[in-house]
């Protein structure tokens, strides 16, 4: 095991090789999230931190109109009440608006397939992050009633708003605004939480072989999405390959050739 940045680091090349560290890891512990990255450099901070605003607005200011301005038009299209502004949020970070949510899975292989679901665009390792929860972390939705004031970093398990946060076993990390020095902190430079978090990394020429894997095990995009959308990119893959599969599906070939 190395360290980099201070996190525990750890390398895998195959399913088994995961699931036996993830046993190792996991075993006893209750409150364990995972989230996969494409390209384990990645920070783990939430969209909005990523976004740039246009001059005249601020990020308090953009943040809070984005959501009252969601929470304004989407009325046609909601099929259920809402419950608080933590439903909403949970709602529009599902839309693709950028918001203070980061999201996570208690799935470990979901975290896997999003890791390595698609080609790198540089050749660089995967990682899935591991973070472990404490009974402190956990947001009350009752008592805090704007997830736009919170004081720290918290852990929210949103409601089954969507069949996607069922597929996915769905939570959030849900983001403290600085004021003093502007900016959404990332999770690894948190002082108060970046002690409990894992990495384990997956080299990219592995992707291919693992997304055969998971596959089998029931994990593709077909089931992690729960829409038409996910049934359609599923059986895209299923009768093309992607960039990196196309030496892998030669090889396919070549065996079912000599058969």
């Amino acid at each position: 095991m190395t360290k980099q940045n201070l996190i525990p680091t750890i390398e895998v090349s195959s399913l088994p090789d995961y699931l036996q560290h993830i046993e190792e890891q996991c075993t006893g512990e209750r409150n364990v999230l995972f989230r996969g990255h494409t390209n384990s450099k990645w920070k783990l901070e939430p969209k909005i931190a990523r976004m740039a605003l246009r001059a005249r607005f601020s990020m308090p200011d953009a943040e809070s109109e984005m959501l009252r301005d969601f929470k304004r038009q989407a009325l046609p299209h909601l099929s259920r009440d809402l419950r608080d502004d933590w439903d909403w949020l949970a709602l529009a970070q599902h839309h693709g608006l950028p918001t203070r949510l980061l999201d996570w899975t208690t799935n470990a292989l979901v975290a896997l397939w999003f890791a390595i679901e698609k080609p790198p665009e540089v050749k660089t390792n995967a990682a899935v992050w591991m973070f472990y929860g404490t009974p402190d972390d956990y947001a009350n939705e009752e008592k805090i009633t704007d997830p736009l004031s919170i004081k720290r970093t918290l852990i929210f398990r949103p409601r089954h708003l969507t069949p996607r946060i069922i597929a996915q076993s769905g939570w959030f990390t849900v983001h403290r605004y600085m004021q003093n020095r502007p900016g959404f902190i990332p999770l690894e430079n948190n002082a108060r939480q970046k002690e409990r978090l894992r990495k384990i990394e997956i080299p990219s020429r592995y992707f291919p072989a693992l997304r055969e894997d998971l596959s089998r095990c029931g994990l593709n995009a077909g089931t992690l999405f729960g829409d038409l959308n996910g049934i359609s990119k599923q059986l895209c893959w299923e009768f093309s390959p992607l960039e990196d599969e196309v030496e892998l599906e030669k090889s396919y070939a070549e065996s079912n050739a000599t058969v």
